[in-house]
């Protein structure tokens, strides 16, 4: 038997000679294209034939058939050599990537977790405009309805929270009626217009920056009227002598009222007063007037100026209350007119002293009767 070939300088160092000696009956192996041609690729391999003995496999080539070149052999010959015996074949096997790629793979799930941390840095710090308090909650994929209603209209500087649905996602972040809503999307609403930011509250997820109501856990009522009587001022030359000052100390919530007006204004009239507020206990009422705030006259404030201070604790409101009348001005009217009604059916009789001289009349009548009935009687006597 002819030693095998070695592989050619150039070829792959992996090539090889395989022979099916005459006990092979057949090969056991199927192949692509039909020479004259480079190579022939094989594409099966049989289990069990004599191919799969010497480790033939799909993917490897052959590039001789018996030392002549597939390049340079023809059909016929070509099936002549693969019918002959022995046959020797000179394999240019397939090029494999080691097993180790896989690991690689493996390896890659780790870094996954680390994304987490960034999505909680992601949170803003609190501005320094605004309350160190505030914060951003965010409604993600999967939430429906967010379960607010606010009051007001963008563009405009902040939306307050006027309700919040129980065991909504409002609820579950802790929103409550008084927070104001500052920021959407990291888009100031001031910036905002109404349908914008209805598109915004629509999309998940959407970011909500909160400048929370300033509330404390309830606080007992006593110290609520003893600071505004010890720093009352006293009125103002030309100012209502009952005018006074009221303060909201720090832990007061919401205010408990609603004024009509904007500043700058001679005064804002307050038009509501909610039952149990901090307003109620300190007698105000529909109809008072707030002429300062923390000191500086409605007439220097701008709307602004005036919601941050009417949100900080402590704040002093100046009020010209209501002008009412006293309850006893109107009872004397009461007793002056029952004698009047009183006094005209007293001049109802005088009008029967005018009856006697209808009387005459009569008298005239009876004695004309009367001279008639004499002279009819002279005239019957005659």
């Amino acid at each position: 038997a002819a030693a095998p070939k070695a592989p050619a300088p150039g070829e792959d160092p992996n090539c090889r000679e395989v022979v099916a000696g005459p006990e092979v009956v057949q090969l056991g192996l199927k192949f692509n294209g039909k020479p004259p041609c480079t190579e022939l690729e094989i594409t099966n391999v049989t289990p069990g034939s004599w191919a799969a003995s010497v480790n033939l496999q799909a993917g490897d080539f052959i590039i001789e058939v018996n030392g002549e070149d597939t390049e340079q052999l023809q059909e016929d010959r070509f099936k002549q050599h693969m019918k002959g015996r022995p046959l020797r074949l000179y394999i240019d096997p397939v090029d494999e990537v080691p097993p180790p790629a896989p690991v690689a793979k493996a390896a890659a799930p780790p870094p996954a977790p680390a994304p987490a941390p960034a999505k909680a840095a992601a949170a803003p710090p609190p501005r320094t405009d605004v309350d160190p308090n505030c914060r951003e909650v965010v409604a993600a994929e999967g939430v429906a309805a967010l379960g607010l209603k606010f009051d007001g209209t963008p563009p405009c500087s902040e939306l307050e929270i006027t309700s919040v649905a129980p065991g909504s996602w409002g609820a579950s972040v802790n929103l409550q009626v008084g927070d104001f809503i500052v920021e959407v999307n990291g888009q100031d609403v001031q910036t905002l217009t109404e349908e914008t930011l209805k598109t915004m509250l629509k999309a998940r997820p959407v970011r909500l920056y909160i400048d929370p109501v300033d509330e404390e856990p309830p606080v007992p009522a006593a110290p609520k009227a003893v600071a505004p009587k010890a720093q009352s001022p006293t009125p103002k030359p030309g100012e209502d002598p009952n005018c006074r000052e009221v303060v909201a100390p720090v832990g007061t919530g919401p205010l408990g009222m609603k004024f009509s007006g904007t500043p700058p204004c001679g005064e804002l009239e307050i038009t509501g007063v909610t039952e149990g507020s901090w307003a109620a206990s300190q007698g105000l009422q529909v109809g008072d007037f707030i002429i300062e705030v923390n000191g500086v006259s409605m007439q220097e404030l701008t709307p602004d100026t005036m919601k941050g201070m009417l949100k900080d604790r402590p704040v002093r409101l100046y009020i010209d209350p209501v002008d009412e009348p006293p309850p006893s001005a109107a009872a004397p009217a009461a007793p002056a007119a029952a004698p009047a009604k009183a006094s005209q059916p007293a001049s109802a009789p005088a009008p029967p002293p005018a009856a006697p001289p209808p009387s005459q009349p009569k008298d005239n009548n009876n004695n004309t009767n009367n001279n008639n009935n004499n002279n009819n009687n002279k005239t019957k006597t005659q």
